[in-house]
């Protein structure tokens, strides 16, 4: 029986002897951070994190042995300690995660200025978190970096601070999508990367696909800091100056919102160029109109005259003239159609194409409305026949684009398109345009 007591108490002390080897000479890897010889993070912990796994299983074994009475207080000490490697190898790697997302976001003088008191904040962890990682590189023995006396309770107050501050940075984001909320369709790191460049505008430039239906590019005055924005870019190449030469100034929320900002000056714009095209329509003949129009004007004022003749017919004074009249408009139909599909043989650049294209789907698809209402004899404007469909106005009176279908009114919103490409409008799409406008 003493025999294999001491038989036990031999291996209990071995399993411990290997822990403690385990552990002598185990380092952290402490790599430069972004090429900088005198700041540094923790690189990969997986060998450490397996090995203090293992250990822990080790002493939680050895604890759990009627034998281990004689080495007791030397487990019972390892376990605290591997208890507190743990715990503060967790703490220090989510501080470091933390700091590293927030280090390039402060690194930025813009942020700062805008952000001055978390901005104090986090240059007070940045302080700490350099001399210890300093001090780490310089004594990198993993045991002792990690059970090092106040350093857990050091990290676990620097992850609540940045905590903190990562939560006053996602109300300050939020504040900016609220003053301008097409910000609402980026990312924080997207919408951050143009923050942290407030002074430069044409950082802006990567992002506007995302907050612009078709505007991916603005024109700027020459010089890599200019704030003169001359006009707007399609992803098509389709380029539309500006009615007003627009200045990127103040904060860039401002100079891209709704008031005064970009997105009022691309509505205006649009708006200009559409009553314009409206104008020219009624003076100058449609092949050559549609050569010279943008391509969504193209689009929106088509359908303005389209709905203007259709209800010109059916506004008749003579019902008995109405299916007659309606005859020749379907006839009308026709032949501009003809003539588009002429004119796609024609020279063209291939923004003209598109827009040709475009334009005779829309034109197929009211062809075959006006050859409906021709063959089911619709003589008032009240039918519902034509009342579902979407018909665009120029009302004089708003001096603005306006479409009704059914009950509802909507004004057009003159969000930019650009070169529109449409397959095919179907019955299909007729249904969907009334459960959107209804």
């Amino acid at each position: 029986e003493i025999s294999g007591k001491a038989t036990a108490e031999v291996a209990l002390e071995e399993m411990l002897a290997k822990v403690e080897k385990t552990w002598e000479d185990q380092e952290l890897i402490v790599n430069p951070y972004k090429d900088n010889k005198d700041v540094f993070i923790v690189g990969s912990v997986e060998d450490i994190t397996v090995a203090l796994e293992d250990s822990l299983v080790t002493i939680s074994t050895i604890a759990g042995s009627r034998f281990v009475g004689p080495i007791r207080d030397d487990v019972e000490k390892w376990q605290k300690d591997l208890m507190l490697f743990q715990e503060t190898l967790d703490e220090w790697l989510n501080v470091q995660r933390n700091w590293m997302y927030l280090e390039s976001i402060f690194g930025a003088g813009d942020i700062k200025k805008q952000l001055p008191t978390e901005s104090a904040k986090f240059m007070e962890i940045d302080g700490t978190w350099r001399s210890i990682m300093r001090e780490t590189q310089q004594y990198p023995v993993a045991r002792i970096a990690c059970t090092k006396p106040g350093r857990l309770d050091i990290f676990k107050s620097a992850n609540e601070t940045l905590d903190q501050i990562q939560k006053q940075l996602e109300d300050y984001l939020l504040s900016k999508c609220v003053a301008f909320p097409r910000f609402f369709f980026l990312s924080n790191d997207e919408l951050l990367e143009i923050l942290s460049q407030a002074r430069r505008p044409q950082a802006v430039q990567p992002h506007l696909r995302k907050c612009f239906d078709n505007l991916v590019k603005l024109r700027f005055s020459e010089g890599a800091n200019s704030q003169d924005i001359y006009g707007m870019i399609s992803g098509e190449g389709e380029e539309i100056p500006f009615s007003k030469m627009l200045k990127a100034r103040n904060n860039v929320e401002k100079w891209l919102s709704s008031d005064g900002g970009v997105e009022e000056r691309m509505v205006s714009t649009l708006r200009d160029v559409t009553r314009k095209g409206w104008k020219d329509y009624a003076v100058t003949p449609r092949k050559d109109w549609v050569r010279d129009a943008y391509c969504q004007v193209c689009i929106t004022v088509g359908s303005i005259y389209w709905t203007l003749e259709s209800e010109q017919v059916l506004l008749l004074e003579e019902k008995s003239k109405i299916v007659q009249a309606m005859g020749k408009w379907l006839k009308k139909n026709k032949e501009q159609l003809q003539g588009l599909t002429e004119l796609i043989r024609d020279k063209l650049t291939g923004l003209q194409r598109k827009g040709v294209v475009a334009l005779v789907t829309q034109d197929v698809h009211n062809r075959d409305i006006i050859e409906k209402l021709y063959t089911d004899k619709i003589t008032s404007i009240q039918n519902f026949q034509w009342q579902q469909q979407l018909r665009y106005y120029w009302d004089e009176t708003l001096d603005d684009c306006c479409i009704k279908q059914v009950d509802a009114f909507i004004m057009y919103g003159h969000e930019y398109m650009g070169a529109l490409s449409r397959l095919v409008i179907t019955p299909l799409t007729d249904r969907c345009w009334m459960t959107i406008t209804g």
